[in-house]
């Protein structure tokens, strides 16, 4: 008895954006439920792929992915952690004090 060779079926267009989104994001673990929430999110509009990649990079680059605390990808999904900020950073001057890089902070 011969085994047949089967072609790989080609990804959907829904499956690349997983996997588009699964290449940034900065931890490689429980990808199936991943998956699932992520499908969940945009079926729901509840984010548009844009925003999730947009999240995801600026997440990666992150001081805090940068110091090795990585949120489960399941955790940073379920939270909406797409819509975050980047934390404002304290810099210090050239006289020792400190200031902040947002003009807003100091303006208050």
């Amino acid at each position: 008895m011969a085994l047949a060779l089967v072609a790989p079926v080609p990804k959907s267009a829904g499956e690349q954006a997983f996997e588009a989104w699964w290449d940034v994001y900065p931890s490689k673990v429980a990808k199936k439920k991943a998956r699932t929430l992520f499908f969940r999110i945009l079926k729901r509009g509840e984010a548009h792929f844009d925003d999730l990649m947009a999240g995801a990079q600026r997440y990666a680059k992150s001081d805090q992915v940068a110091r090795g605390y990585i949120k489960h990808p399941t955790t940073w999904l379920n939270y909406g952690c797409w819509a975050d900020q980047e934390p404002i950073r304290p810099r210090v001057d050239h006289h020792g004090g400190f200031g902040f890089l947002s003009q807003d902070l100091a303006e208050t």
